[in-house]
């Protein structure tokens, strides 16, 4: 009976070698798709490795930023939930300090005989002034702002360049949005590989050629990994099969991972500094310091009001402009300090989390799974070819160490 045993084990071995190759291919497929953030190896991209997501994070980027945003919300509907007047408050023990900093200063660099004869009086209705019309200034800017916000505001630019600038971000969204499904994508590698090698067995027993180890390691390889795949993914519709319901298992959590993903877009990616970083330094700043620039030639006349006529004849036209102009500009070098003041209240009056998971949640299942699919999907049979192969090499080993075949 020992003998017996002894021979029927190689046997037994191969559904469990079978099953651990199938959790260890998927397993490893999951990691290549994210691991390495950069290149690993000499000679790139030809001896090494980095991970496909990031390697190609400009693509990988835009096809997150378009599936993440697409269509689901506009640009308007974040800013429009800003009040104008509210900003006005979260700046206004600010601003009339440092507007009259500037007059000060500028008129002591432009023209500091004319500001040193001016009487007291004449300087304080200025500051006076600007201390009364900058809340209105604030708020005018604001209002100009939100209903030009589709010409200053790229929302799949901001995404995009978030992910450029730190890969594994990227990476992150990725694997923490879909980490219950690359777990399942592994678990089901071990019983999907037992299973395969179930049938490996009772076909080697009968027909024991050189090439049915190698053969079904390489078939086990790729039919883990494909099935698994698509057992995340599809079917998208629910589809009843006696007592069971089949479902990917991805759209079976959509209520879940629509709040997962809507809080790491907040979190993470459209956060506050991103945001101003976007609106200061994006493709359309300029429009915007163009904007902030022609409220403020037309507060600056306002202020002056009556005394225009004054510091015109004490200055002289040219100099006036001159003046007028380095105000401006001393005014808007404090526009990125303005925006961080009222970051907090601006990013949470967006409710950036809520709008995107009610969002998420109302998504057909298969845009849904868009969302993930690109993780897996862009290079899959790159993935799914490496685990045939170290199925056959599986193959080769059992061949050799189990049942004693010499490879030569």
């Amino acid at each position: 009976m020992e003998l017996d045993w002894q021979i029927w084990l190689p046997y037994a071995a191969i559904p469990v070698i079978s099953g651990v190759m199938g959790w260890g291919t998927n397993w490893m497929a999951i990691r290549m798709a994210f691991y390495p953030i950069e290149f690993k190896g000499v000679m790139p991209p030809f001896l090494g490795w980095q991970g496909l997501i990031p390697r190609q994070t400009t693509k990988m980027a835009k096809r997150a930023a378009k599936s993440i945003m697409g269509n689901l919300i506009t640009v308007d509907e974040l800013f429009d939930k800003i009040q104008p007047y509210r900003i006005a408050d979260e700046l206004q023990p600010y601003i009339p300090g440092y507007l009259e900093d500037v007059a000060e200063r500028v008129m002591q660099t432009q023209a500091p005989k004319l500001w040193m004869s001016l009487p007291a009086p004449v300087k304080n209705t200025l500051y006076q002034s600007i201390s009364k019309d900058a809340p209105r200034l604030a708020e005018e800017i604001v209002c100009d702002v939100q209903e030009n916000i589709e010409d200053l505001f790229d929302v799949e630019s901001l995404l995009v360049n978030a992910f450029e600038r730190d890969k594994a971000l990227l990476v992150r969204m990725f694997s923490e949005l879909g980490r219950r499904e690359f777990k399942l994508l592994e678990i089901s590698g071990l019983w999907l590989g037992i299973l395969f090698g179930v049938v490996q067995m009772a076909v080697w027993i009968l027909y024991p050629a050189v090439w049915v180890l190698p053969l079904f390691g390489f078939l086990v390889g790729i039919g883990t990994n494909w099935i698994a795949i698509k057992l995340i993914f599809e079917p998208h519709q629910p589809i009843k099969v006696g007592p069971w319901t089949l479902q990917g298992a991805f759209v079976k959590r959509q209520p879940e991972a629509s709040h997962d993903l809507a809080v790491f877009c907040e979190d993470e990616v459209l956060t506050a500094d991103n945001i101003i970083r976007e609106l200061l330094q994006g493709p359309a700043s300029d429009r915007l310091y163009a904007m902030v620039e022609r409220h403020l030639l037309a507060a600056f006349d306002d202020l002056l009001g009556m005394k225009k006529p004054l510091f015109l004849l004490g200055m002289g036209g040219r100099k006036f402009t001159q003046t007028r102009d380095a105000a401006i500009d001393a005014a808007i070098t404090h526009l990125p300090d303005s925006l961080r003041r009222v970051r907090d209240y601006s990013v949470g009056s967006m409710e950036i989390t809520d709008t995107l998971e009610e969002k998420f949640s109302s998504l057909p299942p298969e845009k849904f799974v868009g969302i993930l699919r690109p993780a897996v999907e862009e290079d899959e049979w790159m993935l799914v070819a490496v685990g045939g192969c170290l199925g056959a090499l599986v193959g080769l080993a059992q061949l050799v160490l189990l049942f004693g075949h010499s490879l030569f």
